[in-house]
């Protein structure tokens, strides 16, 4: 209710529901059994329609909650597996995320199997009048996502709160818990012996506020494939990014007298609880580390940037898993334009030509893709060392792949010879029934941890 008793109800129903004159309504995506999620004020005696508006019609579009600010503004929240939400240009994430949740099938004997888009949670306002869209943003990672809660401080800036399965949701770097807690799966029946079973959600709390001044930090730490910030994994390559904690001449890494990285460049060096990271470019701006393997044992460490001998800026950043029983991972597919989305650092295996749209990969040949973030090997890899051909570790924990939401046989998941270690080659069988042209790829590791989305390799 507003600060007049007018009433507003958020909700959905099959079929279409009528608009008001000049309502907004959203992209339609007809299907069968159709669900259309609407918003609807009433006046405060309840005996006027005063808007009613079609927010979305789709299949999996559901509605979680309403609140109005003090100018009238509807603010909304739910969960929505469309592709075509209607999403504003300025948007916090205007792409949607969502791709497999990797869960067994409901029921004690029902098998497992793959649920694909599992669906992000949205947030988005309506003025006051029910006709203009004022602000929509999916939010969301690979895993399903789902708002539930909102609520509108003071300042004008509205907190979501709902409820996600992701590893990796996007989270800020000062955050309590930057990622979801892992554990044992939640079975449907609540039973040991119960074969149906999912993964166990946590809940998110968010804050969004164009107009407030975001939280200044000394450095952001990113994965380096898909610039995605969050927990990070032994031997991944990530990215600093800061103003001045580089030297003033950028610098790309050197091997040092045993013929690995080294670990100070430019006067540089990044520490991850005293251990010097192999370096491999500083500039004024940005600075690209490997993530020490002694990692793997630590929840939690700091990571310090020493500039001249001196230590400078530094911060608390998490590990990606914090149970012994999963494999620390954090998988980010590296891309040709080095943006994080897009066409995926490929090729077909039978030629050695580069994935593309010109040479796209037929449904039976091999695809290798490039990836960093999978984690510690079978054999132990010094860090900055280059990966020799014949001796390959590879990733432990399982390694799957999916091309067009269809899981591929996964050939050979380890380190990627001739590169440095923390690079891993993903080789796997593009399935059969995938559809020609682009088609979105990620990278699961450990079957709980799930690479960007944006990503694509070409098929014919």
């Amino acid at each position: 209710m507003d600060d007049q008793g007018s009433a507003y109800v958020m909700g959905d129903t099959f079929g279409s529901f009528p608009a008001t004159p000049g309502a907004f309504t959203g992209p339609a995506a007809p299907a069968p059994d159709a669900i259309t999620v609407y918003a609807v004020k009433l006046s405060p005696d309840g005996s006027q329609l005063m808007y009613a508006v079609p927010w979305s019609v789709g299949l999996e579009t559901g509605a979680g909650a309403v609140t109005v600010d003090r100018q009238g503004n509807l603010w909304l929240t739910g969960r929505t597996n469309d592709s075509n939400f209607p999403i504003t240009g300025d948007a916090y994430q205007s792409g949607y995320a969502a791709a497999a949740c990797f869960g067994a099938l409901i029921g004690p004997f029902a098998g497992s199997g793959d649920i694909v888009n599992c669906g992000d949670a949205y947030l988005a306002a309506l003025d006051s009048s029910g006709s203009k869209l004022l602000y929509s943003t999916y939010f969301g990672s690979s895993g399903g996502e789902g708002g539930t809660a909102l609520a509108l401080a003071p300042d004008g800036s509205v907190y979501m709160t709902g409820t996600t399965d992701s590893a990796l949701l996007p989270a800020t770097a000062s955050a309590l818990q930057t990622h979801r807690t892992f554990g044992p799966d939640c079975t449907v029946e609540l039973s040991p012996s119960a074969f149906g079973a999912n993964i166990c959600t946590d809940v998110f709390v968010s804050r969004f506020d164009p107009a407030a001044p975001a939280l200044v930090l000394p450095f952001e730490v990113v994965n380096s494939a898909s610039y995605l910030p969050g927990a990070v994994a032994p031997g991944e390559f990530v990215t600093l990014f800061g103003s001045s904690i580089g030297p003033s001449q950028s610098l790309q890494y050197q091997l040092d007298g045993s013929g690995r990285i080294g670990t100070a460049l430019g006067g540089i060096r990044v520490l991850f609880n005293g251990t010097a990271a192999p370096l491999l470019y500083v500039g004024p701006n940005q600075i690209n580390a490997v993530v020490p393997y002694d990692t793997a044992s630590h929840k939690q460490v700091q990571v310090t940037i020493e500039k001249n001998g001196v230590s400078g800026p530094a911060q608390n950043i998490e590990l990606a898993n914090v149970s012994p029983t999963f494999t620390v991972v954090a998988p980010g597919v590296f891309t040709m334009t080095a943006s994080g989305i897009g066409q995926a650092a490929a090729f077909n295996n039978h030629d050695s030509t580069a994935n593309g749209p010109v040479h796209p990969a037929s449904a039976g040949s091999v695809v290798g893709i490039y990836v960093t973030g999978l984690g510690v090997t079978d054999k132990a890899v010094p860090d900055g060392s280059i990966t020799e051909p014949s001796l390959l570790p590879k990733n432990i924990g399982t390694v799957e792949v999916f091309v067009g939401g269809i899981k591929a046989q996964v050939l050979y998941a380890g380190a990627a010879p001739f590169l440095p270690a923390g690079v891993s080659q993903v080789n796997f069988v593009v399935p059969a029934g995938v559809p020609s042209g682009n088609q979105p790829v990620f990278v699961s590791a450990g079957h709980v941890e799930g690479s960007q989305s944006g990503v694509w390799i070409a098929v014919r």
